[in-house]
């Protein structure tokens, strides 16, 4: 298809691209409307050898905070292991939650040079979140202690029940939408215009038919004023 052919088409069904954009817009602000907040909790936990700063009397240096930030990378996987999820799911047996879902609802990150770390947990019952997040950081930190025999892990600050949801970039997810309604408006006019087999300039013949165009017949509307060339 000829850009110029493109351009025509889209000058004409502009009001289609138009409409999409609304449509796209409006469905993704009924999805967020439509969808219910999701709460997170976070439970603030440190790494660090306290035996030996108990021992030798030494405050906390960079070697600590590096060997700590170390041992927190090699236990990473250990609060989703089977032993900690089984943990939680028995202690919380009145919540009736899955393997899966608590696998779906809870998260570990740390901070940049530094040896605290975080067990958040969502759900769209903040107090449900907040309860699982101080289940799991209990238990992460009892197997981490058992593993390693020391207590170099534990909990700095539990969590507490959210009182804001996240956010939901609901703006964000319209402009998406119109996008997307804008992206599938134009490409089913494409597909549209791709298989019509109407000719309306002489590079359609050329292109589509590979005729040779010898010349072409003005369109002459008198009333008007309109001199042109080309029609179906």
């Amino acid at each position: 298809m000829s850009i110029r052919r493109l351009i025509g088409v889209l000058k004409s069904k502009w009001w289609v691209m138009a409409f999409a954009f609304l449509v796209g817009g409006v469905l993704a602000g009924l999805m967020i409307s439509y969808t219910p907040p999701t709460y997170k909790a976070e439970v603030t936990l440190y790494s660090m050898d306290l035996e030996r700063i108990r021992e030798e009397g030494q405050t906390l240096e960079f070697y600590d905070i590096q060997l700590s930030r170390e041992v927190l990378n090699q236990f990473r996987e250990v609060i989703h292991s089977r032993r900690v999820i089984s943990a939680v799911i028995e202690e919380l047996g009145q919540y009736n939650l899955t393997e899966k879902e608590i696998l779906e609802k809870t998260a570990i990150s740390s901070s940049i040079d530094s040896n605290i770390f975080y067990i958040n947990a969502k759900d769209k019952d903040p107090e449900k979140a907040a309860i699982v997040a101080n289940s799991m950081a209990r238990t992460f930190s009892t197997v981490i202690r058992s593993i390693i025999n020391t207590e170099n892990v534990g909990i700095l600050d539990e969590a507490i029940v959210p009182i804001e949801p996240e956010r939901n970039y609901g703006v964000a997810f319209m402009i998406l939408g119109m996008i997307a309604g804008s992206v599938l408006s134009f490409s089913a006019l494409y597909v549209m215009e791709y298989f019509n087999p109407k000719v309306y300039f002489e590079e359609d013949l050329v292109e589509g038919l590979g005729f040779r165009v010898m010349g072409t017949i003005p369109r002459h509307n008198t009333d008007e004023g309109d001199f042109g060339y080309g029609g179906k």
